[in-house]
This record gives C-alpha cells, sequence and structure tokens, in this order.
C-alpha cells in the first residue's frame, strides 16, 4: 500500500494533534478582560506601570516607588510571570478577595493611606478600610533588608476572602 503524500504547512500554523487543541490558557483569558475593563482611560505613569504588568504575559518586571503610610519610600517590584499572575488568577472578578482592574491600577493607593500589620510569613500588608461600603483592601509586600526594596505579594479585597 502506498503512502500518502505529506501535505505542505501553512506558515505560522502548528500542525494539528487531534483532538481540538488544547484548552484556552486562563491568564490569556484575565489579561483580556483586565484590557477590555481599563480601555482608553487615561493612566497616570504608576497606574501605566501597573498595567504594563498586569497585562504582559512574559517580559521584564515592573518598578513601582511608592512612599508607604509612614513616609518610607520602597521600590516595589511587580513581577510579571509569578505574583501578578497570581492575583489576576486567584482575585481578579472571582468570589474570593474580589478585585476590578481599576482596583488594581490604584492599589498603591492602599500602601500610602493605609495601615500596616504583618503576617505569620513576614510580610507587610497594608490594609485600608472604604467606608462607604465596609470592604477592606489589601496590598501584601515583602520587604527586603534594607527596608527600601520590595516585591508585591498579593492584592485582594475582603470580598469572599479566604
Amino acid at each position: 500500500m502506498a503512502k500518502k503524500p505529506k501535505q505542505p504547512r501553512q506558515p505560522g500554523k502548528k500542525p494539528s494533534r487531534g483532538g481540538g487543541g488544547a484548552p484556552p490558557d486562563p491568564v490569556d483569558e484575565k489579561i483580556r478582560q483586565f484590557k477590555a475593563e481599563v480601555g482608553n482611560r487615561q493612566l497616570n505613569p504608576e497606574q501605566a506601570k501597573v498595567y504594563h504588568a498586569f497585562t504582559k504575559k512574559n517580559g521584564k518586571d515592573v518598578y513601582v516607588h511608592v512612599a508607604d503610610c509612614d513616609g518610607v519610600v520602597l521600590k516595589i517590584t511587580l513581577e510579571s510571570s509569578k505574583e501578578v499572575r497570581k492575583i489576576l488568577l486567584r482575585h481578579y472578578k472571582t468570589n474570593n478577595g474580589t478585585v476590578t482592574a481599576i482596583q488594581i491600577l490604584n492599589m498603591f493607593n492602599v500602601v500610602r493611606y493605609a495601615s500596616r500589620k504583618y503576617d505569620s510569613q513576614g510580610n507587610t500588608v497594608y490594609e485600608r478600610l472604604q467606608k462607604r461600603n465596609g470592604i477592606k483592601y489589601h496590598t501584601v509586600i515583602k520587604i527586603f533588608s534594607n527596608g527600601n526594596d520590595a516585591v508585591l505579594k498579593s492584592f485582594h479585597s475582603s470580598i469572599g476572602h479566604k
């Protein structure tokens, strides 16, 4: 029996392996939703950095300088491949500590105007109560021993947070 000749592959297309392909990446869908929610809104430089970190799947870390509630200037790293993805998947438009894209863009206001406490893992938790609806917002960062360098660990609200 003669073999069927192979068809040439079209440029830019991966060969099909049957079964309809891989399931869509949930991070891609969250990024799409995030971009749609922000839309064409004018962003200040800090918000633009946060937007960049949350909409790039892989890329360089983003650094934001913020003076916290005690006046300590922090250089906070947003790791675009790890912690940012965790926030998107766990808290962005979910029932577990839900936050919106606009709240994420403004998350460092919590650091500026909140009270500070510490969690059991040695992270610094900035907590701000929104008086009109009783919701607490938490920005969690890990501050390194020099007291100025930090990395974003989480951002969530008290809505359904477990």
